[in-house]
């Protein structure tokens, strides 16, 4: 994500993007992967799993106060583009002090309901996911930050979204989840896709696994038609 006046305007990263410099100096982990400028500065290859590895560790301790464990063959989290998303939430409940939330498929950095807490200490988070390596990493992650008291990650199966998930007893102010994006192998490596042959390629490392990325019964697109027809059975307990 551009570090520019579309992010939301609470962004902290809006007018004032990490500093890699400073940043890899308070964390050595992030050194190795600065990169000098011609004219002085440093930046990243954001191109190398393990950089943006070191960096989203680094700018997650640095201003969020967390310690995160992330993995290479698991989606990284891009921290500015996670907080843009909960901002937008926070407007969407008017602030609300003690939201309760979901988030449907926490990866294994559980990293929306970890910088929800951290914005709003009083949110309820509850976190499903399917992937028992992303489900055991997410609570281990939510467990380090002693957070486990307001998250709750909860391992659900694939053939239902909501089922045995969304408590029917239970009001919650709103539901989030960054999708599957693609529908096969052959898009997510954008072979298959409508992406132009002239424009220049990603600037960035997808780090995704196939079972965080891949919904193979029509991507992003039917993944959210899914929801919205799985979603009517619980219409009065989201917000």
């Amino acid at each position: 994500m551009s570090f520019n006046e579309y992010m939301h305007v609470r962004n902290r990263y809006r007018t004032n993007p990490p500093d890699f410099k400073q940043l890899a100096e308070k964390h050595p982990a992030l050194k190795p992967f600065l990169i000098q400028k011609t004219n002085g500065g440093v930046t990243l290859d954001f191109c190398d799993a393990n950089a943006v590895q070191a960096l989203t560790i680094a700018v997650a301790k640095e201003d969020f106060d967390l310690d995160l464990e992330l993995s290479l063959d698991r989606l990284i989290p891009r921290i500015p583009q996670k907080l843009n998303y909960l901002h937008w939430i926070e407007d969407l409940v008017e602030r609300k002090i003690d939201a309760v939330g979901i988030d449907i498929g926490g990866g294994c950095s559980c990293i929306h309901a970890l910088l929800a807490l951290r914005l709003n200490p009083q949110w309820t988070m509850y976190v499903s996911e399917i992937d028992p390596f992303n489900y055991r990493m997410g609570i281990k992650n939510v467990e380090n930050n002693q957070l486990d008291d307001r998250i709750h990650v909860i391992q659900v199966d694939s053939s239902a979204l909501f089922d045995n998930f969304i408590d029917r007893t239970k009001h919650y102010d709103f539901l989030m989840c960054n999708p599957p994006f693609y529908s096969d192998s052959m898009e997510s490596q954008g072979l298959t896709n409508t992406r132009k042959s002239d424009r220049p390629p990603t600037k960035s490392i997808n780090t995704a696994a196939p079972i965080e990325s891949i919904y193979d019964q029509g991507g992003e697109v039917e993944f959210v038609k899914r929801m919205i027809h799985e979603s009517r059975t619980y219409a009065t307990n989201v917000r």
